[in-house]
């Protein structure tokens, strides 16, 4: 193979990854409650639908969370247990899901969703 060949495979191999979405599906227990409740007056228990650096998409048999209200979640990681605080971004009613962008991710719990989402897109 030329230089010229591999380079433009390399830059190929590269673009690919770049523009992979950064979303994975996972299914994993979630509790989340609106942050002016806290965990002890309003859980959801929920799972996971998918997850990227951005956010999460829940599905849940509970009543869905009004669009704009902020939650507190804990999901729990195949590396650990993740807290983060986020917004309710979409409400998919009839799917019984809600999308929640991040607002607040503490340094630990972006380092394992990050990390998380690198080895499943490897």
């Amino acid at each position: 193979m030329s230089s010229f060949s591999s380079l433009r495979s390399q830059i190929y191999d590269l673009t690919e990854r770049m523009l992979r979405p950064q979303r994975i599906p996972i299914t994993q227990r979630c509790l989340c409650a609106p942050a002016h409740i806290g965990f002890h007056g309003g859980l959801i228990h929920s799972y996971s639908v998918d997850l990227r650096p951005s956010g999460i998409r829940l599905r849940t048999s509970c009543e869905l969370p009004r669009v704009g209200e902020e939650f507190l979640l804990l999901l729990d990681l195949p590396h650990g247990i993740a807290r983060a605080v986020g917004d309710v971004a979409r409400v998919m009613e009839n799917e019984g899901e809600f999308a929640i962008q991040f607002t607040k991710l503490d340094d630990a719990t972006r380092e394992q969703m990050e990390r998380l989402i690198a080895e499943r897109l490897a």
